[in-house]
């Protein structure tokens, strides 16, 4: 699983904060700005978000075994 499949799940499954999230970006960025790199640093949950979501579901190295047809 990606991270952003990841993110995306933890998403669904807490709609609290996924309101959270939204209202933070609104209130940083707007609607209608698009978001610069300075704005993502200032967003504290928009962090602390991504950094749980790594936590949860670490981006590891997948080992996907296939029997050859040899």
């Amino acid at each position: 699983m990606s991270t952003l499949s990841s993110a995306i799940y933890s998403l669904a499954r807490d709609p609290k904060i996924l309101a959270k999230l939204r209202a933070e970006v609104l209130a940083t960025i707007g609607k209608d700005a698009a978001p610069t790199y300075e704005d993502a640093r200032g967003m504290k949950y928009l962090r602390a978000f991504v950094n749980e979501v790594l936590r949860m579901f670490p981006p590891g190295a997948q080992l996907n075994l296939s029997r050859s047809e040899e």
